[in-house]
């Protein structure tokens, strides 16, 4: 963890949180994020880009405290420690379910709406769903199994979510598409104490239907200030968030181009940003992943400072048998992953409700702009993935963190020579910081520009 505080430090995040009847926070991610902002047009909302960073950055902290296959295996062997007033067997409980059975009455039920003869074969059938979904596994974990249930047995039923762009029927396959995301989001607002985060992003991973049917009805909301002089540029641009993770940040930032002008205005983008895309995508990407990541290590330093100010780690335990350094030290990992896992297990960070609201007021009148974003998304996606450009991209930004703790690393660098760079002996300027994130983002932000799809006919004005 320490080798993280040189780029906090650097980057101007401060800040602490609370845990009185929940977590509450109060961060500044600093000057370097306020300039990103500011530099694509975000000024004025800069509290709720940031609140949306802190939030997904604390849902990836969930996600990174999740039980592993070897954590459960702990969790049985040491089921009487306790952690937060819950030992390790009822946070197994309330993670896990441990038969298909189970996992059916528990939620699976919610996709059959039968009640005859019909209904029993039904019910066999998802739990023979959820079987395959198990595996040779033990047990069934309880939130981000749905969508993966729901999605197999519509499958089975042949209702679509999505097909390849060759393919798409304009109009039927849109209002299946629509349909089917309407419903799945129904099903999951019926499930109660669940947190239904993982669902969700799941989902728009696998479909892409949130941010396509935002784009579309945005658009056409605001087609009197858009002109098809950058249609390619700001069509491509809106496609390429479909590569962000959380759905929060990627509809905000959709809506935010296309309203706020963003990109879509002559006089709001630097002349260099239209001739040189990637320099957007970079800044874009930038706020996007990289700064969730960072935020996530500083509210995980946070985490485990409040962990030790009430000695979470104290084995509790009398009746186990503790005999190496070995096991000592997995009780007391494990004690920190559940005492931060139990924190933020119920924060979900979509609103439900509001997602459905928002979806039922889409109607999409112009079938060829839905095609057109839907075929730029579908490039993009499937040629950035399987180049594997992603997961680089994320190992390269890791892999230079700790040279923010060793400043003559840094300045070995050509880019960091400059004088103007350093306000002091070992601290950068808030705008070299930002030229950094930028040139850590340019190998993703040419790969995705590299899958860009032009199409020739004009879809605005």
């Amino acid at each position: 963890m320490k080798k993280w505080d040189g780029i906090f430090s650097d980057l101007g995040i401060r800040g602490d949180i609370t845990l009185e009847q929940g977590i509450h926070y109060e961060l500044d991610l600093g000057k370097t994020f306020r300039l990103l902002c500011d530099s694509l047009q975000l000024g004025e909302v800069y509290d709720e880009v940031q609140k949306l960073i802190v939030e997904y950055a604390l849902f990836k902290l969930l996600q990174k405290n999740s039980l592993s296959d070897e954590d459960i295996k702990l969790l049985e062997l040491y089921e009487e420690e306790v952690v937060i007033n819950l030992s390790f067997g009822e946070i197994l409980d309330r993670s896990y379910c441990n038969s298909s059975e189970t996992y059916y009455e528990a939620f699976g039920y919610l996709l059959n709406d039968r009640v005859d003869k019909e209904g029993i074969k039904k019910r066999e059938s998802i739990i023979n769903s959820i079987d395959r979904l198990k595996g040779d596994k033990y047990y069934i974990k309880n939130e981000g199994t749905f969508f993966c249930l729901f999605k197999d047995i519509q499958k089975r039923y042949k209702i679509p979510f999505n097909k390849a762009a060759d393919k798409l029927n304009e109009k039927k396959d849109i209002e299946d598409f629509g349909a089917n995301t309407l419903l799945f989001m129904k099903k999951l607002s019926r499930l109660k104490d669940y947190n239904f985060s993982e669902d969700i992003i799941n989902f728009e991973s696998y479909t892409n239907a949130l941010l396509t049917f935002t784009c579309c009805k945005t658009i056409e909301d605001n087609l009197p200030k858009l002109s098809s002089a950058n249609e390619d540029l700001y069509l491509n641009i809106l496609a390429s968030l479909s590569l962000i993770e959380d759905v929060n940040l990627k509809l905000f930032l959709a809506r935010s181009i296309i309203q706020r002008g963003t990109i879509i205005q002559e006089d709001t983008i630097p002349r260099r940003m239209r001739e040189i895309p990637e320099i957007l995508l970079c800044k874009l990407y930038s706020l996007s992943f990289l700064y969730p990541i960072v935020v996530e290590k500083y509210l995980e330093k946070l985490l485990l400072n409040k962990a030790k100010e009430i000695n979470i780690c104290k084995i509790n335990a009398n009746d186990v048998q503790i005999d190496t350094t070995e096991k000592f030290n997995n009780i007391k990992r494990l004690k920190e992953k559940m005492y931060i896992f139990e924190l933020l297990r119920d924060r979900n960070i979509y609103d439900i409700n509001k997602l459905i609201n928002q979806f039922e007021n889409i109607r999409i009148n112009n079938l060829r702009l839905y095609k057109n974003i839907y075929t730029r998304i579908s490039n993009i996606k499937t040629k950035t993935i399987k180049s594997g450009a992603i997961g680089e991209y994320f190992e390269l930004f890791r892999n230079i963190v700790p040279a923010f703790n060793d400043k003559d690393l840094l300045k070995e660098g050509d880019f960091f020579r400059e004088k103007e760079f350093w306000k002091e002996k070992d601290t950068l300027t808030e705008e070299a910081m930002g030229k950094m994130l930028e040139l850590v983002s340019y190998t993703l932000s040419q790969e995705v520009k590299n899958n860009w799809r032009n199409v020739r006919e004009k879809i605005l004005n």
